[in-house]
């Protein structure tokens, strides 16, 4: 972990008072140049001493910014990734698009996001996310004899392909070439492809691509869930990412067409099973009779 502090006080020319450094990986250089990697000893995280000098930790995040928490607060935080709404240090609010009673933000006027979404969270347990971290990548992987492949960038997936094969490494070649949208190798036999269904009809295929972000810009496809709240705070439940079967027009739910709603990814149309039905949308995975 990496982050800056500033001398507040010193007793000799190792560290001037009001210089910043670098604090990396249980180390820091002073003013030579020497490394120093004693553990900084303090009751309060954001002060630390040593070497007979003191030391405040400067704040490298601002409102707006992307953040993860690098540790757990209330044991559920860890690895969540959210935006900075307001900084009253040593505190934080952050909307991190998860709910946890007693622990939501209560100082953001007027509220832009679901209350119960936003946590006050000391910034020390906060680390920025960079464009330069978001990593682009392709990942393969195999679901039975479904063999995806997938662009990745940051947390967020891109685009995908598949291909139905026993062999992975046949599929792997094949749905790799349709990602990049090289030309698939004909089959002998149609290809099912999955779909949703509501009361007869067919309401898109199952991982196509649709403009729709949600709250934390995650792209959505076609039987992705997300969460709908109102603009005072309360969920109105679980909805699917459907396209229309009688307007060909992509969307979640009526109301979301309306102002004053947020929408946060709940499941990837993957994680849901065959068969089951979110708000009276069917999941068809497999062929039926």
């Amino acid at each position: 972990m990496e982050f800056k502090v500033k001398c507040i006080r010193s007793s000799d020319s190792n560290f001037t008072v009001g210089n910043v450094y670098t604090w990396k990986n249980g180390e820091m250089k002073d003013n030579h140049g020497f490394t120093f990697d004693k553990s900084c000893e303090s009751s309060d995280p954001n002060k630390w001493r040593f070497c007979g000098c003191a030391f405040e930790r400067v704040p490298d995040i601002k409102v707006g910014d992307t953040v993860r928490a690098t540790e757990d607060y209330c044991n559920y935080t860890k690895g969540k990734i959210g935006k900075v709404l307001e900084i009253s240090p040593p505190v934080a609010c952050v909307d991190f698009g998860i709910g946890f009673d007693g622990h939501q933000g209560h100082s953001v006027l007027p509220r832009p996001h679901p209350t119960a979404t936003c946590w006050n969270i000391p910034w020390s347990m906060l680390e920025l996310v960079t464009e330069k971290s978001e990593s682009i990548k392709i990942v393969i992987s195999a679901n039975g004899e479904k063999i995806f492949a997938r662009l990745h960038k940051g947390g967020e997936v891109l685009r995908e392909a598949y291909f139905e094969s026993a062999d992975f490494n046949e599929g792997a070649e094949i749905a790799f070439n349709r990602l990049m949208e090289r030309k698939p190798v004909q089959q002998d036999k149609p290809v099912f492809v999955p779909y949703l269904e509501h009361q007869g009809n067919i309401w898109g295929n199952l991982g196509d691509d649709t403009d729709i972000k949600d709250h934390f810009k995650n792209a959505l496809r076609i039987g992705d869930t997300v969460l709908v709240y109102r603009e005072d705070g309360k969920i109105l439940g679980e909805r699917a990412v459907v396209k229309g079967h009688y307007s060909g027009e992509i969307y979640i739910d009526e109301i979301v067409k309306s102002p004053g709603y947020t929408i946060i990814l709940e499941l990837r149309f993957e994680d849901i099973k065959d068969g089951e039905i979110v708000n009276g949308i069917s999941y068809i995975k497999t062929p039926r009779k």
